[in-house]
């Protein structure tokens, strides 16, 4: 390199400038030139082609303003001897160094001076390293953690973990149960239902904020479809606005839900009893004319019975028993299912019971939290049928893509801390989304070309005085685009199956196959008997079968998946299952199955003891399945409904099975997870069994939809598509 040094004290020898802060000048713009060296090798043949005029304007042009000089003149001075002298060095040394290719490992060099400068913005704004289009980040290549230090910081944020779960908990034991559902009828003293617009309203748990200055808007009579990723908020939102947390409620608004579990109380009362209980103003006037008619009558008691006769007629009481029958069942129950306890009932049908109550009560706004869990494919039908008719507002959390179409009007978008609207169904609400994400990224993308354009101008030119007007104008232009945002997009999630080995055929066969639990307890029923719930079946499933059980609840659905699964075996017939198949099973109550005490990583340790996974390799194979980072150390009771069962289908997967048999595995999974297990169980190389009343899934999933019939207790092949099932299942026709 040229004697930099002396160059610069030429340059401003009559400036007044001491030897010590030339030297000083000298040393720093040397040592730029070798970090651009060190990471850049190859790209600089000489150091000093590096200095152009711009990049000694930033090195040193803040020392020469101080000397009062013209900055750009003195490094433009600089910068042509620098040139010159390295040109002199370059024909003095050309007849004596051997020529040598102009490459390096085989890339060219390049010799063309670059500007430096331009790869180092503001602190503010961090590195760009356009050669790898990498956008702006605040990078420290050199920073070293000591480490007792990084030890403070793991366990800074372990006792900040510890914390969230202590107020969790805490936020578990004192939260209120969810109002049972009530039905009111015409009140001149309640204020006329209007719109309900919100500005501004936060909803948050435990100190973790859920929803942020976010925006309510409610219009009368149209049906919301809630959408959002497991775990984001949504059930605590609707739980907020049913116990009128949010600012800017009318208070006489009924909002009806559906129970989350019913009371110890009602468990003794029949099913269309706790359905009819709803009403209470028509329980409390029938209680108050069977004291009256148990009094001697008179002219006071008369008046009383006329009073209470009017008011029922007002309130429409005599047709109530009939409207909650036809609730009850268009949601499965038989006449005698009606008049059951509801103690005797099992937990999907006590959910039913809960259902009908919401639907009876019939609120100003009905919010419904997967309504469609533990409903078959008929019920899903009579329910998406209901909504379509009802008169008032709806707001429903639904995974079903299909019941979101058919119900909705309106799409209600829970990300990002905010609630977004969107007229249309589910798929309207893609299709639009999609377009307008691309719309923003593509103007953000163009902003930010424009702004690189511009502040290159403004580097560039900022020390020049001549330049200064048209610098100033940039920067205020700058100062005036508006702040676009780049499109965020949830991390992408996908589930993984891994692939099993083949068996030889036959894997898994039912042949004449016949079940009753009777036969459990005693011996097995005559043939004509109804106490078999399976008769002759005759089903094969291979490592290539995509197979649908479809009918109604209570038909032998998950009865047959048991026999396929190996929990019971056929009285009659025969269960014929290759050696070393592997069956791995989803049911539908597999939150009973897990202990929530443990944290998904402590649950597949827990389940597979025989593995001796160390804790990182759990979750690398719990990462297959959307539940990565810190989630997987979480306890599983603070886990949304959805992220459970990402977990049981991780453990479900972790033999590697042959067989995947599910039974109703959408329940609680967000859309996007139910659009990443229909990718991977079609990229699964294993047979699939499954019962869902998701027509979405089955159509994209099953090859073969088998029909169970619960009046003849047999398994057949329906020969038509699952649309075509759902409609001859509402006709009857099945």
């Amino acid at each position: 390199m040229a004697d930099f040094q002396a160059i610069l004290k030429d340059a401003i020898a009559n400036e007044g400038c001491d030897d010590d802060t030339i030297a000083y000048m000298a040393g720093k713009t040397r040592k730029m030139v070798r970090r651009i060296r060190n990471h850049f090798p190859g790209m600089l043949e000489e150091e000093s082609s590096a200095l152009d005029e711009a990049l000694l304007i930033e090195l040193i042009g803040p020392f020469l303003s101080e000397l009062e000089v013209d900055v750009s003149q003195v490094c433009a001075k600089i910068a042509a001897r620098l040139s010159q002298e390295n040109g002199n060095l370059s024909s003095s040394t050309a007849t004596s160094t051997p020529s040598r290719p102009n490459t390096t490992n085989g890339e060219p060099l390049i010799r063309k001076p670059f500007n430096a400068g331009s790869f180092l913005n503001d602190a503010q704004s961090g590195f760009i390293d356009p050669y790898l289009g990498l956008q702006k980040v605040n990078v420290n290549f050199n920073a070293q953690i000591p480490i007792a230090e990084a030890m403070k910081l793991q366990a800074a944020l372990q006792k900040e973990r510890e914390k969230q779960l202590r107020l969790m908990r805490e936020w578990e034991k004192t939260k209120l149960p969810l109002p049972k559902p009530l039905k009111q009828h015409g009140d001149k003293e309640r204020q006329k239902v209007t719109d309900i617009i919100v500005n501004s309203f936060s909803v948050s748990v435990a100190g973790r904020e859920l929803l942020k200055d976010a925006s309510l808007k409610i219009v009368i009579g149209r049906k919301y479809g809630l959408i959002g990723r497991n775990g984001i908020g949504k059930s605590t939102f609707i739980c907020a606005l049913v116990r009128h947390e949010l600012p800017g409620i009318p208070k006489d608004l009924t909002i009806g839900c559906v129970e989350q579990e019913i009371s110890e109380e009602d468990l003794n009362e029949r099913a269309i009893d706790a359905v009819l209980s709803v009403d209470k103003e028509r329980s409390d006037l029938l209680e108050d004319e069977k004291k009256i008619l148990e009094k001697p009558q008179t002219d006071e008691n008369g008046k009383l019975l006329a009073k209470i006769y009017s008011r029922l007629e007002e309130i429409d009481a005599h047709a109530a028993e009939s409207e909650g029958a036809s609730i009850l069942a268009g949601l499965g129950f038989s006449v005698e299912m009606q008049k059951m306890k509801i103690r005797e009932l099992s937990g999907g049908w006590r959910m039913r019971v809960a259902l009908a109550r919401a639907l009876f009560s019939t609120p100003d706004i009905l919010c419904l939290d997967e309504p469609t869990n533990h409903l078959d494919l008929h019920a899903v039908a009579w329910l998406t049928d209901h909504l379509q008719s009802w008169k008032t507002t709806c707001i429903i959390v639904s995974h079903a893509r299909s019941f979101l179409n058919d119900v909705c009007t309106d799409i209600m978008d829970f990300r990002d801390q905010k609630l977004k609207y969107y007229r249309g169904d589910y798929d309207t609400y893609e299709r639009v989304k999609t377009e307008a994400d691309r719309l923003q990224q593509r103007q953000f993308e163009a902003q930010q070309m424009k702004r690189e354009h511009v502040q290159k101008f403004i580097d560039r030119f900022r020390a020049k005085a001549a330049r200064a007007a048209l610098v100033q104008s940039r920067i205020k232009a700058l100062e005036k685009l508006p702040n676009l945002e780049a499109v965020s997009q949830d991390p992408a999630l996908s589930f993984k199956f891994s692939v099993p080995e083949e068996l030889p055929t036959p894997v898994l066969q039912l042949d004449e196959a016949w079940f009753s639990y009777r036969a459990l307890k005693d011996r097995a029923p005559a043939p004509d008997s109804d106490d078999w719930i399976l008769k002759n079946v005759d089903l094969s499933v291979d490592l290539q079968s995509r197979i649908a059980i479809c009918g109604v609840n209570g038909c032998g659905k998950s009865t047959l998946l048991k026999l396929l699964s190996g929990a019971n075996d056929p009285q009659r017939g025969f269960c014929r299952r290759a050696n070393k198949l592997r069956v791995g099973i989803f049911s539908q109550y597999h939150v009973e199955q897990l202990d929530l005490t443990l944290n998904s990583v402590q649950q597949i340790q827990v389940k597979f003891p025989e593995s001796n996974m160390k804790d990182e390799e759990v979750r690398n194979y719990l990462g297959r399945f959307g539940i990565s980072g810190l989630l997987a150390l979480e306890p599983l009771y603070v886990l949304s409904g959805g992220q459970k069962s990402r977990v049981a289908i991780a453990l479900l997967a972790f033999t590697n099975p042959h067989i995947l048999i599910l039974d109703e595995p959408t329940n609680h999974l967000d859309l996007d997870a139910v659009s990443a297990l229909i990718a991977a169980l079609n990229e699964f190389e294993g047979g699939v069994v499954v019962v869902s009343h998701d027509t979405h899934l089955i159509s994209c999933v099953a090859d073969e939809i088998y029909h169970v019939d619960p009046a003849q207790h047999t398994v057949t092949q329906y020969k038509d598509t699952i649309e075509q099932y759902r409609k001859d299942l509402l006709k009857r026709k099945l």
